[in-house]
């Protein structure tokens, strides 16, 4: 990383690192929009699931007192399907070059893949999201050749006394999943749910079974 910061050092996580990502996640959530938005046992699921190599598909920086300041991964795919990727900076480093190092850094994973692709295919990244709030996000994107292409509004209510319980229609329940009988059915029922949704990627069976998979 030709752009990191004097005395910054980077190196791929492990899964010992889970809780300070997490961590510096939610530093930037709180900061853009006042809510705590991941915890360990979501991001360690996605960790675990077999799509993100951490030694070769992220990256974190470190602040010289060694405080984690960046953290960026790549969802490698074939193209021209886009490859997934993401970006986190610790607000207190906005300023300071972690961002811009992150998306070099992505830049290059981006020619590893450019290597493998069919002759004439273009290497699309799509950056998985980032908050309207986070203006130096959205510049530092911009800066680097991003558009945006979707934009979502969040719906939110704050309940302060808890909800009346649901009137099911007739023949309706609701229960738990039994495991071990039942995944395949979900996996059906989700994947026709999310047939026409914006950007929705089927999956096979197994890989959609590991998400409901519990932490271990």
């Amino acid at each position: 990383m030709n752009t990191l910061p004097e005395n910054f050092y980077v190196r791929p996580p492990t899964m010992a690192d889970l809780e300070a990502v997490v961590e510096l996640m939610n530093a930037a959530t709180l900061a853009d929009i006042g809510l705590i938005n991941f915890s360990p046992e979501s991001v360690g699921r996605y960790w675990r699931g077999g799509d993100l190599n951490l030694e070769t598909d992220a990256r974190l920086i470190f602040a010289p007192n060694g405080q984690l300041a960046g953290f960026a991964q790549f969802m490698e795919e074939t193209p021209p399907t886009p490859c997934d990727v993401d970006t986190w900076v610790r607000p207190d480093f906005v300023t300071q070059g972690v961002g811009e190092a992150l998306l070099q850094w992505i830049d290059e994973r981006a020619q590893q893949v450019l290597t493998r692709a069919p002759a004439g295919v273009p290497i699309k990244l799509a950056h998985v999201f980032v908050y309207a709030q986070n203006r130096s996000a959205c510049e530092r994107l911009e800066a680097f050749g991003y558009q945006n292409a979707r934009t979502f509004q969040r719906m939110r209510i704050d309940m302060t006394v808890p909800p009346p319980e649901p009137i099911l229609p007739d023949g309706i329940t609701i229960r738990t999943l039994r495991r071990g009988q039942e995944e395949r059915t979900v996996y059906e029922a989700f994947e026709e749910a999310q047939a026409d949704e914006w950007g929705h990627e089927h999956i096979t069976l197994d890989p959609f079974v590991k998400t409901t998979d519990r932490p271990k």
